[in-house]
Formats: C-alpha cells, sequence, structure tokens
C-alpha cells in the first residue's frame, strides 16, 4: 500500500490517464485505479502505484491506500454508476477534496449532491481556448469557484519597468500576484521592489471581476 500519496486517480481513461501523467511529471506521487489491467499498464513504468480493483468499494480504496490522499479525481465518465459509487465511496472515507468528472448537468447535479467538485474536461478546454484567444495577455486560467480565479497573464507593456510597489495591483483591481514566471523560471519570492521586465508572465489570483478589469476584457 503506498503511503503519504496526496493524489488518487480512479478510471485511466483519456482524462484520468492526462492527469496522472501530468503530476507525475509535475513530481507528485499518484495512486492510480482502474478495473481493467491494460489501462493500468500505461502508467507502470511511471509509478508503482497502481492498482486493478475488480469493483470499486470503499474496502477496495482502502487497500489501494486511497483514503489517505488529500485529493482524488475520478476520471470515470461514461459509467455513470461506477461514477458516482467511487465518489460516493470517497466522501464518506473522509477524503478531503474529490473531483469527479461529469458527462451531462444531470450527472453532475447528483455528483454535486453528493459532495464533490465537478469538472467537464471538454467544455472546461473550449473555454479555456475561448479566453485565450479572446486576450492577448491571457495565457491560461483556472477556475477556483465562487467567482474568482488563478491566470497566468503576459506583462502589460504599461508594467514593464515598475515594481510590484509601483504598478500596486492590489489596490488597483484586488489581485495578488503569486509568482513571475520569467525566461522559464518561476520567481516565487515576490518584494515590493521586484521590477517587471518584458517578456515576464504574471501568476495572479482574484475575483474574475478584478482579473478582467486588469485585462482591460
Amino acid at each position: 500500500m503506498a503511503k503519504d500519496v496526496k493524489y488518487g486517480i480512479i478510471g485511466l481513461g483519456r482524462f484520468g490517464l492526462a492527469v496522472a501523467q501530468t503530476l507525475i511529471k509535475g513530481g507528485d506521487d499518484v495512486i492510480a485505479v482502474d478495473v481493467d489491467a491494460e489501462k493500468l499498464s500505461a502508467l507502470s513504468d511511471q509509478t508503482e502505484n497502481v492498482y486493478i480493483v475488480h469493483q470499486i468499494t470503499a474496502d477496495s480504496l482502502i487497500e489501494t491506500g486511497l483514503d489517505k490522499c488529500e485529493v482524488v479525481i475520478i476520471g470515470i465518465g461514461k459509467n455513470i454508476e461506477a461514477s458516482l459509487l467511487a465518489a460516493l465511496h470517497c466522501i464518506e472515507l473522509k477524503i478531503p477534496r474529490v473531483i469527479a468528472k461529469a458527462n451531462s448537468e444531470e450527472h453532475a447535479q447528483i455528483l454535486r449532491m453528493i459532495g464533490a467538485e465537478v469538472i467537464f474536461p471538454e467544455v472546461d478546454t473550449a473555454q479555456r481556448i475561448a479566453r485565450t484567444l479572446r486576450n492577448s495577455l491571457l495565457v491560461d486560467f483556472f477556475s477556483v469557484g465562487s467567482g474568482y480565479s488563478i491566470i497566468q497573464a503576459n506583462l502589460p507593456d504599461k508594467l514593464v519597468g515598475k515594481s510590484v510597489v509601483e504598478s500596486n495591483l492590489r489596490r488597483k483591481y484586488g489581485i495578488n500576484i503569486i509568482a513571475v514566471n520569467r525566461d522559464g523560471h518561476i520567481v516565487a519570492d515576490i518584494t515590493p521592489d521586484l521590477v517587471f521586465k518584458k517578456g515576464d508572465v504574471l501568476i495572479l489570483v482574484g475575483s474574475d471581476k478584478s482579473l478582467n478589469a486588469f485585462m482591460g476584457i
């Protein structure tokens, strides 16, 4: 059984596999669970924490160590019954964050009633593409719910050469700088005297309304 693994993935279709591989490439430990051994083989050379379960039950999830995860992502889409059972078991096991893929609004409503966070991968991808096409500053975004998002935005020309304190984004727009991506390197120590350079990508958090105001939408 895996110990102290932060992320668990149930269901290794295209979505679940992509999430697992992305997390592993980022250096995170992942527990991957599926009823199909062939799907698990795609991860066997990337992590040892792969488990075939013949039936998704609370006991089988405990045996794999998923009950110790901080976040579980359920990638089961077509088999709605299996998706709902997996979400229900995870909630009952008191996993702090359960995120489930939904294929329809009805599916999503039931997942929310159980207590899971819901995502629509195809819709989310379409919205991300549309938003980045509409605004030259926006590189990427991630909604964190309740009208708030984390975004990556190209540095506006008007901020080149200005310091964090001079730009004063918190006072002007109500947004906070998490980090700056500078030439592929993350600057996480955001001091008041940090001077922005042309080509910087800002990683920002704030309300959607405030972030849109910053980007001039």
